[in-house]
C-alpha cells in the first residue's frame, strides 16, 4: 500500500513539474526519450510542440527522423516520403533509400531495348555535386518511384524528388523543360513496357517508330545531344514544320499525368486503340468559338492574366485547367492526342501543317488534324485519320481545305458546324456542364444522319427543338482530369 501511495505521488509531481530531462515527454504515463528513433505522441506530435528531436520531423502524427539510420524495411507512412527524405536520400517504394553521389560502374541503364539504353547513353547529366553522369542513371532512378497509375500529384512529388538530385540551372528554360519532360515520358514509357500493360511492346517498333515516340519537341534549338533521334516523317518536309506548344507545364504535365486515363481506353490492338482515344477526345474537347451573344474563348484560361490578342498568351497553365473548362484548339488537341497515345506507348508525333497542329501516326501511316477533333464532334473517329495526299491537300488548300477533306468522304457536307456550350465554367462552382447546341435544317440532314448524330454522342442526349429548329443537348457534367484518373 506504501509503495502505491509513493508511486502516485511521483506521477503527480512529474505531472506538475515536468519530465527532468530536457529529451523526455510523459507518453501513456511513461516518461518517453524523444530521441527513439519512431514513435507515436497519443494527442498528436502536430499539437506537443516541441515534442520530435532535432534530427526528427512530425509527419502523419508521427516523430520521423530525418537521418539516414532509418532501418532497411523502415516505412514511412502513405504520402509522406518525399516530404521527410534527408537530402542524400530518395523516395523509392515509399522508403528513404540512400542516394549514391558516386559515378556507376559498368550497365547501369534499365533493362529494357538496347535502343534504349543507346539513347540514355548519349545524353549527359550533371548532378548537383558537380559529376557527371548518364540519362540512364536518371532514368533508373524515377523507376525506383515511379509507378504510372498512382495519384498524379504524388507523381508529381516523386518525379520532382528525384530530378532535384540532377543539376539542369546550366541550361535555358527551354532546354531544361525539354529534358525533364524527356526523361519522364522515357521512364513512363519502360514502365509501362515493364509492367505488360498493353499488348504491343517497345521491341516491336523500328527506329523511326520509337524515335516518334520519345521524342520531345523544343521551342528553340537545345544542345548537349537532347534533340538526338528526331524521326523522319514520309511527308515532305516542305509541307510541315516542327510543332511547338507555348504552355511549358502543359508539356511537362502530359508525359505522365494521362497514363491512368490512356489505359482506360485502351483496347486489344493499337488501331481500336488509336480510334477509340480519338473518339473519346471528340465527344470532351472543343473548339473556342464566338458568335453573336455566345461566347467560349480562349480568354476563360487567362487566370487573372492580362487580356491579349495573341493566342500564345491565353493557352491554358496547366493540363488541369484544359481538363476544367475543354476549350481547345488544333495545339491543344494534338498535344493532348499525342500525349495520351504515348502514354501507353503507341508513337506519335506533333507536327505544324500551315500553322496548325497536326499529329502524324507512324504505325499507320496516318495523320490527324487538331482542329477535326475540336470541329466534327459527330464524325466518326476513323474518318479523320487521313492519309499523306489528304494532309498534302489540307496544307495547300488554305483555311477551307483542312475541313473539306474530311467533307470529302461524304455525298454532301455531312453535319452543319455545331456551337458549343459551356455552362458553369465562368463561375468556376462544381457543377460544371457541357452542352451542345447545333444549327438544324431538317431537309439538310437525313433522319439516319441524325440517328448516327444521336449515337455518336449517346451521353448528351440530343434532341430537337421545333421552335428554334435547333438540335440541344442535355448537360453533360465534366469530370476533372483527377476523376478521370482513378
Amino acid at each position: 500500500m506504501r509503495s502505491n501511495l509513493l508511486s502516485v505521488l511521483l506521477f503527480v509531481s512529474l505531472l506538475l513539474i515536468g519530465c527532468t530531462q530536457s529529451n523526455s515527454k510523459i507518453e501513456n504515463n511513461q516518461t518517453v526519450n524523444l530521441n527513439q528513433e519512431n514513435f507515436s505522441i497519443q494527442t498528436g506530435c502536430l499539437y506537443q510542440n516541441p515534442v520530435c528531436s532535432s534530427n526528427q520531423q512530425c509527419i502523419n502524427n508521427t516523430c520521423i527522423s530525418l537521418s539516414v539510420s532509418n532501418p532497411p524495411n523502415f516505412t514511412l507512412p502513405t504520402d509522406y516520403c518525399n516530404y521527410s527524405c534527408a537530402g542524400n536520400e530518395i523516395c523509392s517504394d515509399n522508403r528513404c533509400v540512400t542516394y549514391s553521389t558516386q559515378p556507376n560502374q559498368g550497365n547501369h541503364c534499365p533493362e529494357t531495348d538496347s535502343r534504349v539504353d543507346d539513347l540514355l547513353q548519349s545524353i549527359s547529366i550533371s548532378r548537383v555535386d558537380g559529376t557527371m553522369t548518364d540519362a540512364c542513371e536518371v532514368v533508373s532512378y524515377l523507376l525506383s518511384t515511379y509507378n504510372g497509375f498512382d495519384d498524379n500529384s504524388l507523381k508529381e512529388q516523386r518525379i520532382n524528388s528525384v530530378l532535384s538530385k540532377y543539376d539542369f540551372s546550366k541550361l535555358d528554360d527551354e532546354s531544361r523543360l525539354t529534358i525533364r519532360q524527356k526523361l519522364i515520358v522515357i521512364t513512363n514509357s519502360i514502365w509501362v513496357d515493364k509492367n505488360n500493360l498493353v499488348p504491343w511492346s517497345l521491341k516491336d517498333y523500328s527506329q523511326d517508330q520509337l524515335d516518334s515516340l520519345f521524342y520531345v519537341a523544343p521551342g528553340w534549338d537545345v544542345p548537349n545531344g537532347f534533340l538526338l533521334n528526331k524521326p523522319t516523317l514520309p511527308l515532305d518536309g516542305s509541307y510541315y514544320t516542327g510543332e511547338y506548344y507555348g504552355t511549358p507545364q502543359i508539356r511537362e504535365d502530359s508525359a505522365y499525368k494521362l497514363t491512368n486515363l490512356a489505359y482506360k481506353l485502351h483496347k486489344s490492338n493499337q488501331t481500336s486503340t488509336i480510334t477509340s482515344i480519338l473518339s473519346w477526345q471528340e465527344q470532351n474537347f472543343f473548339h473556342a468559338y464566338v458568335d453573336g451573344d455566345e461566347n467560349w474563348s480562349w480568354d476563360v484560361y487567362l487566370d487573372g492574366r492580362p487580356s491579349s490578342q495573341s493566342w500564345t498568351d491565353m493557352t491554358p497553365l496547366s493540363l488541369d485547367r484544359l481538363f476544367e473548362e475543354r476549350i481547345t484548339g488544333c495545339h491543344e488537341n494534338s498535344l493532348l492526342y499525342s500525349s495520351l497515345l504515348k502514354s501507353i506507348n503507341i508513337p506519335a508525333e506533333d507536327i505544324s501543317v500551315q500553322g496548325h497542329g497536326v499529329v502524324y501516326l507512324p504505325t499507320l501511316d496516318r495523320y490527324v488534324h487538331g482542329d477535326h477533333i475540336a470541329d466534327f464532334v459527330f464524325v466518326p473517329s476513323e474518318k479523320l485519320l487521313l492519309r499523306t495526299d489528304e494532309i498534302i491537300k489540307i496544307s495547300t488548300g488554305g483555311p477551307a481545305g483542312y475541313d473539306r477533306v474530311v467533307a470529302d468522304q461524304y455525298e454532301r457536307q455531312p453535319y452543319p458546324r455545331y456551337l458549343i456550350g459551356n455552362q458553369g465554367a465562368k463561375h468556376r462552382n462544381n457543377n460544371n456542364s457541357l452542352f451542345l447546341k447545333v444549327d438544324y435544317v431538317r431537309d439538310m440532314i437525313p433522319s439516319e444522319q441524325l440517328t448516327q448524330m444521336q449515337s455518336q454522342v449517346p451521353q448528351f442526349n440530343l434532341h430537337y427543338d421545333a421552335r428554334e429548329d435547333v438540335l440541344y443537348s442535355d448537360p453533360h457534367a465534366i469530370q476533372p482530369l483527377s476523376e478521370l484518373s482513378k
